[in-house]
């Protein structure tokens, strides 16, 4: 079958590439079938596209990748699914299939299909389902076994339980061309593994992909960055939610980057699990190309630690900060204001520990949007703040009723004002993103 995979995200303030359609050709490809990526990513005509894409290449099924239900930015919303849903009735008008996916479609199959008017999706890995699904369809009767699809039916929408394990192939980057990411900060992605362990309060990472680890190939990892870097990406996200738990799997990780010899810069989130980090960690990073990070750690707080139900404490986030900063690592923090027990005194705790923070920058999102499945959607509904799970298809936000956002407001942009100095720690990773024709 001829296959039209379209990546719709338009979201340009980070502008990630089309990780999970980079996944999905090679499988498609072993099958037989004939495969085009469509990136509507830097697209000025996003639907012209579409449309000459659909008369050009005649595909018999055109799968839709979307990646974004909103920005979950309570201050400044931005609602993506419109768009997705305009690009599907081109689809439509053209007589071709539909089948959607991607983590927004994962996170609400039924409500995404109803409302773009699929004909068909699949929740969670698509790499097996996918041409499951196509076969599927060449063979006139539909495989209602397929995990993670979705389907319609007697008038209703019927979904399977999603294949959470993990990517099992390798990305094919070079059938995609990726010229319009070359100088963004965030442009390219190598995916470590997928899945966490832990259920912070507000996270679906554990329904989205799964609550295992799952690591991948270590040098399927390798391939990809090299990959990567022939298409002119010169600095590498490794893409996960836990990149150093377990420790052991991401220094083989970081000692097989250094043994290939390929040069890039990288970048990736170290979350402060007691035991998962350490000098060794960090000095493999930096050989390998390291000179960004996140530090995952929200808050610093110690009730809203708990109320998150972060599997760290403060003392183990000042030590992984502490250790960031000690190997001249600048890091960035994202803070999350506003969840259940919320109020002036943990803003305060939060704002007071940042004196021995020493990151480089600072975000924060003043509170935080509900997700189906999160122990905080639980929360809300006791609190009579949100009812079914399909009410969060439109973004819904909690924040605390014993914070006074407006005064909270200004206590942050005090404090960010405060440490602004410490932006000069950017300069060095400013300097090596000019030197490789990046934009930051």
């Amino acid at each position: 079958m001829k296959v039209l995979l379209v990546y719709t995200n338009r979201y340009r303030p980070m502008a990630p590439p089309p990780v999970g359609i980079a996944y999905l050709a090679g499988p498609l490809l072993r099958e037989g079938h004939e495969v085009r990526v469509l990136d509507l990513m830097f697209s000025s005509d996003p639907e012209g596209e579409l449309w000459r894409a659909l008369d050009e290449f005649r595909p018999d099924v055109a799968g839709l990748s979307i990646r974004n239900v909103d920005n979950q930015d309570m201050r400044h919303t931005q609602y993506f699914i419109d768009d997705a849903k305009k690009l599907a009735g081109i689809v439509h008008k053209a007589g071709v299939k539909t089948v959607l996916g991607g983590t927004a479609f994962t996170t609400f199959p039924a409500e995404t299909l109803q409302y773009l008017g699929g004909d068909y999706g699949i929740a969670g890995q698509g790499e097996e389902s996918l041409p499951r699904l196509l076969a599927s369809l060449a063979s006139g009767r539909l495989d209602r076994g397929i995990p993670g699809l979705v389907w319609r039916e007697g008038g209703r929408i019927m979904a399977n339980p999603p294949d959470l394990g993990g990517y099992r192939s390798a990305a094919r980057w070079d059938l995609l061309h990726l010229n319009g990411y070359t100088k963004g900060f965030l442009a390219g992605s190598a995916v470590t593994k997928s899945g966490c362990p832990y259920r912070c309060a507000y996270c679906n990472v554990t329904t989205a992909f799964g609550g295992e680890l799952r690591p991948r190939n270590v040098g399927d990892v390798v391939e990809e960055i090299k990959a990567l870097k022939a298409q002119g990406i010169r600095i590498v996200t490794l893409t996960d939610a836990c990149f150093n738990v377990p420790s052991g799997y991401a220094k083989e990780v970081l000692n097989a980057i250094i043994d290939s010899g390929v040069r890039v810069y990288l970048n990736t989130t170290f979350v402060p699990v007691a035991g998962h980090f350490d000098d060794e960690l960090m000095e493999l990073f930096k050989r390998a190309g390291g000179i960004y990070a996140s530090l995952g750690a929200e808050t610093f707080s110690r009730k809203m630690l708990k109320s998150y139900h972060k599997p760290f404490t403060l003392d183990d986030v000042l030590a992984c900060a502490g250790l960031l900063g000690r190997h001249h690592i600048p890091f960035m923090v994202q803070a999350l204001f506003g969840g259940p027990g919320e109020d002036a005194s943990t803003l305060r705790e939060s704002l007071d520990m940042l004196r021995h923070v020493p990151y480089a920058e600072f975000t924060y999102t003043m509170g935080i949007r509900l997700l189906p499945g999160t122990l905080l959607f639980e929360t809300a509904k006791k609190e009579g703040l949100a009812g079914d799970a399909s009410g969060l298809f439109r973004p819904r936000f909690y924040i605390s009723k014993d914070l006074d956002v407006p005064w909270a407001e200004r206590q942050i942009r005090r404090t960010m004002l405060r440490y602004s100095y410490r932006g000069l720690k950017m300069l060095p990773v400013a300097a090596r993103c000019a030197l490789a024709g990046v934009n930051w």
